[in-house]
């Protein structure tokens, strides 16, 4: 993401992270690739609304969450320390 950030200057604006999104899908991808930009543009644009729908209504909603959802915290730092992009803080606790 750093390189392809690096040389995309126009990828670095908000306004055109899905688009960027969506041919970085296309690349890693490539039954993609016949789709057109645009409609695989909306996708991941779709895609991102209902994952901010979903988890809105799981706050609130508790009684909706799965089994693993107490278990975010630990996940998500095991893969980012997988992936060499944790980020400890002098207060974060490490639950690994």
């Amino acid at each position: 993401m750093h390189n392809y950030l690096k040389g995309n200057v126009l990828a670095r604006n908000r306004r055109n992270q899905n688009r960027a999104v969506a041919f970085l899908l296309s690349e890693m991808h490539p039954s993609l690739i016949g789709v057109e930009p645009k409609v695989l543009t909306q996708i991941v644009d779709e895609c991102l609304t209902l994952n901010r729908y979903w988890r809105k209504t799981l706050a609130q909603y508790p009684e909706l969450r799965g089994d693993d959802y107490s278990t975010k915290q630990i996940v998500e730092q095991r893969k980012e320390l997988e992936l060499g992009v944790a980020e400890i803080g002098v207060n974060q606790k490490i639950v690994v």
